[in-house]
């Protein structure tokens, strides 16, 4: 991160899984070159699955449309679930919507806070992939707690700081989780 995407020219092979999703987080040197994986969706599928969340046929809210965005999108509409984008620049979010080749439905919104409001309220699962913390987001969007429904889990990807506790939400998913099952995967890539 951040340059999930811009590594892939400088590549010499993707396999097809990440040729579908347009980021790189694993590159392996072999005797054909460098070759590049991405271990972002199955890893979240296996982080939710060990929580005890079943991630299929469910109502899905994504905050952001970066690289890990893409990965997690692409799988999560694999396990047949609907799945609904807010992010601030809508080329993106549009981008990785139309790009969803699972049979789960994809749509996406401007980052407001009523997209937002409106949208935790229907969640099974946020999952939030932008540089700022889910309880963080919420402050600053001045959304009262109270207004938020406690039926969805949390899964919050930005893990560069302790986390924070989030004010709503049935459980909350560690990000570390994620990484340690997409570091099991990279082991196997290559």
């Amino acid at each position: 991160m951040p340059h999930k995407t811009a590594i892939l020219e400088m590549l010499d092979w993707v396999d097809k899984n990440t040729e579908e999703i347009g980021a790189v987080n694993t590159v392996a040197s072999t005797r054909g070159g460098l070759v590049g994986y991405n271990t972002d969706g199955e890893g979240a599928i296996r982080a939710l699955r060990s929580y005890g969340f079943e991630p299929n046929n469910k109502r899905i809210l994504v905050l952001g449309a970066g690289g890990a965005a893409k990965a997690l999108v692409h799988r999560l509409s694999g396990e047949n679930n609907t799945i609904r984008i807010l992010n601030r620049t809508l080329d993106k979010a549009r981008l990785i919507a139309n790009n969803a080749t699972g049979p789960g439905r994809v749509s996406y919104e401007e980052l407001t806070k009523s997209n937002l409001e409106k949208g935790v309220n229907n969640a099974n699962l946020l999952v939030n992939v932008i540089q700022i913390q889910t309880s963080t987001l919420i402050s600053q969007l001045k959304i009262p707690v109270n207004r938020l429904k406690d039926t969805c889990w949390i899964f919050d990807l930005a893990y560069d700081k302790p986390a924070e506790p989030v004010p709503i939400g049935r459980g909350t998913i560690s990000p570390l989780e994620m990484l340690l099952h997409q570091a099991a995967l990279s082991s196997r890539s290559g």
